[in-house]
Order: structure tokens, then C-alpha cells, then sequence
């Protein structure tokens, strides 16, 4: 007998049944959120700059939506345009841990709302 609603990807069926309590999410979105905004914009954005700014920041965002593929085509635009500001905004004021805590921020609040 079939489901009335099949799921057709693994990630759906691993986030529909899923819980996490509040610490583990917070750590969780620490060390993701740190990691993610220290290689790619801390190093990788700013060691490409000298070959433009424009080089720089396609090559952040290309790697960060490379890794955001699990998510679908949707979720890889949306996290190209969350990108793309964190990145712009480094461009601007040159001060990276604002951009890691906004990271951090929205992944908290994205898995609050789960």
C-alpha cells in the first residue's frame, strides 16, 4: 500500500521525524555558522580579492552553494542570496564577526522554527 503523501528525498523524511533540543542546536549553529564565515569569507574571499572583488566573492558563493546542494535548488538560491550579503557586507566594513553571529543567528532561527 502506498503513503498518502510519498517522500522523495531522504532529507525530508530525516527532517520531518527529526527533534534537537535547544543546546545541541545552539552548538550546532556555533561551529557551522564559525566555520562556515571564517573559511569562506574569512579566508577564501579575502585571498582571492587581489584577483578582484567580483572573482572573490563568486568564488565564495560558489563554494558555499556547492556545499548547500542537499538542500535542493531552493535552498541553494537561498543561501547564494544570504551569501552574497554576508559577503558584501565584509566587502564593506571589513569586520567578520558580524557576519559569523548573523550566521549563527539564522541558523537558530531556522531550526527554531521546525
Amino acid at each position: 500500500m502506498k503513503a498518502a503523501h510519498p517522500v522523495t528525498q531522504p532529507i525530508e523524511h530525516m527532517v520531518a521525524n527529526a527533534t534537537i533540543s535547544f543546546l545541541p542546536l545552539v552548538a550546532m549553529s556555533v561551529v557551522n555558522g564559525f566555520y562556515e564565515e571564517v573559511f569562506l569569507i574569512g579566508y577564501l574571499q579575502r585571498a582571492l580579492e587581489g584577483l578582484g572583488v567580483a572573482f572573490a566573492i563568486g568564488a565564495s558563493l560558489l563554494v558555499r552553494m556547492l556545499y548547500h546542494l542537499y538542500q535542493g535548488p531552493s535552498g541553494a538560491i537561498s543561501v547564494l542570496g544570504f551569501g552574497l550579503v554576508l559577503s558584501v557586507y565584509f566587502l564593506w566594513k571589513r569586520k567578520l564577526w558580524p557576519v559569523v553571529f548573523a550566521h549563527i543567528s539564522a541558523d537558530v532561527a531556522g531550526f527554531a522554527v521546525w
